[in-house]
Parts: C-alpha cells; sequence; structure tokens
C-alpha cells in the first residue's frame, strides 16, 4: 500500500505543478492582451503589425516618417487606426517635431488624432520645445496642433501649464498659444 500511496502522491504533485505551469502561461497571455489593439466591430481593410512607412511630396521630398505597431485601415469610414505610434513631422526649412502616442486616428483629409500620453518633441540643435497633453488633433498635414485638455509645455528652464493649446508650427519659431488657467515656472539653474 505504501508503494500506490507514493504514487498518487506523484501524480497529485505532477497535477498541481502542470496546473500552475498552464496558470502561468495564461496569466502571460492575459497581460499581453490588456494592452493589445482594440478594433471597432467592423472588419479593417488593411491590418498590419510593425508598420514603418515614409510619405513623400509629388517632388520625391519625404514629408513624414510613420511607425506604429498595428495599424488598421478602415476605407469605408476613411480612417486609419494607428497603436503607439512614432510619427515625424519632416520640415524642409524648419524643425521636424516628433510625436508619439498611445493610440492615433489619421483620417483621409490628413488630420490625426492623438489619444492618450501625447508627447510632441520639437527635433532641434537649440533648446527644443516639448508639448505633453492627454489629446492633440493635428491639421494642415501637421502644421497646426490644437488641444482642450490640460497641456504641459517644456523649454530649457522654463514650464507653461494650461487647459487648452493651439500652435502653429509652420514657423521656424513655433508660436503657441495658451488658452486657460495657464501658469508658467522657471527653474533656475
Amino acid at each position: 500500500m505504501p508503494r500506490l500511496q507514493r504514487h498518487h502522491l506523484l501524480l497529485a504533485t505532477a497535477i498541481v505543478v502542470g496546473a500552475g505551469f498552464a496558470w502561468l502561461a495564461g496569466k502571460d497571455k492575459e497581460s499581453t492582451t490588456d494592452t493589445a489593439f482594440e478594433l471597432p466591430e467592423q472588419t479593417p481593410n488593411i491590418y498590419m503589425t510593425d508598420m514603418k512607412l515614409t510619405r513623400y511630396n509629388s517632388a520625391g521630398e519625404a514629408l513624414v516618417y510613420i511607425e506604429s505597431t498595428d495599424v488598421a485601415i478602415y476605407q469605408e469610414l476613411g480612417e486609419t487606426l494607428l497603436n503607439q505610434p512614432d510619427i515625424t513631422i519632416l520640415n524642409n526649412d524648419r524643425n521636424d517635431w516628433k510625436i508619439t502616442a498611445n493610440r492615433a486616428v489619421l483620417y483621409d483629409n490628413d488630420d490625426v488624432e492623438f489619444f492618450i500620453d501625447v508627447t510632441m518633441v520639437e527635433q532641434t540643435e537649440r533648446l527644443a520645445t516639448s508639448i505633453v497633453s492627454d489629446y492633440v488633433k493635428a491639421t494642415q498635414s501637421g502644421q497646426w496642433v490644437e488641444t482642450d485638455l490640460p497641456v504641459e509645455i517644456r523649454q530649457g528652464n522654463s514650464r507653461s501649464n494650461a487647459i487648452g493649446m493651439t500652435a502653429d508650427l509652420s514657423d521656424a519659431n513655433p508660436i503657441i498659444n495658451l488658452i486657460d488657467e495657464v501658469t508658467f515656472y522657471y527653474e533656475p539653474n
């Protein structure tokens, strides 16, 4: 009888260990699906992962670099959904701007709405301007951006906070208008 009990004990241990591995494997899958790209009910016309794209104008000059972990194109809706977008707007005679976010929607008219943890950073040798908000809409091929949500703007030792902002990025020195509840901080060296 002791030999039979030992066999049952080994079998029970193997089942418990196997269940533990199955639970841990399921736990990993749960954590990846929490950050997975959520698509609308409608099936996309095109779906891509790890996309890297460069758009050019008719003269062959690069206008924008786009990278995204997931892309879903809905031709009927005129929308392209981007997960973890990393977009660089190229300006030949001005500074480029790099925009990252959690999600973005690109419309057929080239307007883009960025959602959650939106960060815009001017690509420059001098003191770069950075803009942070949870929502930013870019129009006019990224030359005009706006938000009606809280925004923080940093440049060098200064920091400005506001509710709402518009920014004209078409000039070498961007014109940024803060809308409401504006505070300004300067942090000396």
